[in-house]
Formats: structure tokens, C-alpha cells, sequence
């Protein structure tokens, strides 16, 4: 029960880390009186990492882990 708890611990640590980071390509901002507009583009051809194993398990016999999990970001930015 331990293992279990602290494993979502550490998901639930993981996944706001990264989404506080934010890894995007491009941030553009504008302004219009006092109203600021942000658009984004995400940068999903980032190297996967131990947060990428642990957020979306480990990558299935014969698949390349870059393509794996750049696919898993792009369906959960959806």
C-alpha cells in the first residue's frame, strides 16, 4: 500500500513539474489596451527522461522511446 501511495506521490510531483515548466518552442504574447493574449506552440521533439517513463510507463518491445512518448504528449495537448 506504501509502494502505491508514493508512486502516485511522486506522478502527481512529476506532472506538475512539468507542467509548471512548460516546454514550449515559441511564446507570442500581444496586447491590446489591458488585455494580454498568449498563444503557444509546443515543443513535443524533446529527449524523454525518467519523468517521461514515470508519467507514461515504460516504452513497449521494438518502439523507438522519442516517437513513443512524442505521440503520448501530443494526444494528451489535444
Amino acid at each position: 500500500m506504501r509502494v502505491r501511495l508514493r508512486r502516485a506521490a511522486l506522478a502527481l510531483l512529476g506532472a506538475s513539474v512539468a507542467s509548471s515548466a512548460g516546454c514550449y518552442e515559441r511564446v507570442v504574447r500581444t496586447r491590446h489596451g489591458d488585455v494580454v493574449s498568449e498563444v503557444s506552440k509546443p515543443d513535443f521533439d524533446e529527449k524523454p527522461g525518467a519523468l517521461d517513463e514515470l508519467m507514461w510507463g515504460p516504452v513497449p518491445a521494438g518502439q523507438d522511446p522519442e516517437t513513443y512518448y512524442r505521440k503520448k504528449k501530443q494526444l494528451m495537448a489535444k
